[in-house]
């Protein structure tokens, strides 16, 4: 046995948990306005704590542990803590691609299944998306917020052609396939004042999320959410991102998706990169995306009767077996850089 491996290994697993702790601290921080606080101006725990009304003696030991983990810095001299600008909009602002404050979120809410993933891991069958709760939905969506607000309408429609920005702007329909909680929708909406769109999915809560969503962004006159069995009309774009790995019948949904494109229409999918051998995911982005498969993408899959328990990680090789048992001729990968993404135009 290599002692230096041994050592680096127990010293990488310290860090986790290091990591895992500080997530929990870190949602305290968003939840009781810490974080905001701070980014409002530098103070003492004192000032910090009659700032947020919390008890000062749990907001300085908070305090002293950012510190500890590089999120804060001290003023020995005055006692002020100082959330830098840098970190601020990490933490704090959801139109930064830097934006990373919903991880908290995500985080905790894939742990508090724990449990339920060890009794699927023991006797089979998953965990249904509505278990993740308002975290889970909420993290999930600010993940992607950014990127749909900037890049849907500017960047990933216009390479499908030019036809489908000249129907969409002449008033054609769109029809998202698992919306969440709208947001995608509701960019697409606001880019293309004349269009309709039309979001489908199977949790009750992302729904009611996503109809609140519409209407605070002015546009719930022309965009509507329903389960897919309420959903009707042939669409000139219809698309989904990040959701075919999730579903418990993947080619269903892309047979559902290619019935609702109009004759000349585009249908578009963004999912996540999956290397086409192990050693490809071996790294940062690979690590991050196998713990939301084993925790939640996963157990959501096979949460459904016979589901096909894809996993996040969905290889190319995998999404164009089941683009062609869903009737596609051809699947063509958009030429579209994302860090996480990959983007499919099926026709």
């Amino acid at each position: 046995m290599s002692e230096a491996r041994a050592q680096a290994f127990a010293e990488s697993v310290r860090d986790h948990a290091i990591g895992a702790m500080w997530i929990a601290t870190a949602l305290i921080g968003e939840r009781t306005g810490l974080w905001q606080a701070l980014a409002d101006a530098p103070a003492t725990s004192a000032q910090l704590a009659a700032r947020t009304g919390l008890q000062e003696r749990y907001v300085l030991e908070w305090l002293r542990g950012q510190v500890a983990n590089g999120a804060l810095e001290h003023d020995a001299a005055s006692g002020r803590f100082t959330l830098p600008p840098e970190h601020a909009t990490v933490l704090l602002d959801p139109d930064s691609p830097l934006y990373a404050g919903g991880l908290p979120r995500m985080a905790t809410s894939f742990a508090r299944v724990v449990p339920e993933v060890e009794r699927a891991f023991r006797e089979g069958g998953g965990v249904p998306y509505a278990a993740y709760g308002a975290d889970g939905r909420s993290s999930i969506a600010d993940a992607n917020a950014s990127g749909f607000r900037k890049r849907f309408a500017q960047e990933w429609v216009p390479a499908l052609g030019s036809g489908v920005v000249d129907r969409l702007r002449a008033g054609g329909s769109a029809l998202e396939m698992g919306c969440g909680v709208g947001n995608a929708a509701v960019a697409l909406a606001l880019a293309f004042p004349a269009a309709s769109i039309v979001g489908v999915d199977l949790d009750a809560g992302s729904l009611d999320d996503a109809q609140r969503n519409a209407r605070e962004a002015g546009v719930g006159d022309r965009v509507r959410f329903c389960r897919p069995d309420e959903a009707e009309g042939a669409h000139d774009l219809v698309y989904a991102f990040e959701m075919v790995h999730d579903c418990g019948d993947p080619v269903a949904v892309l047979r559902s998706m290619r019935a609702c494109a109009a004759p000349g229409g585009a249908v578009l999918v963004g999912d996540d990169v999956g290397a086409e051998d192990l050693a490809g995911d071996v790294g940062p982005t690979g690590a991050l995306l196998y713990g939301c498969s084993v925790l939640h993408c996963l157990p959501v899959s096979l949460a459904e009767p016979g589901g096909a328990g894809t996993g996040t990680c969905m290889r190319e090789s995998t999404f164009r077996g089941y683009a062609a048992d869903a009737g596609f001729g051809a699947v063509d990968v958009l030429p579209i850089d994302h860090d996480y993404w990959r983007f499919y135009r099926l026709r």
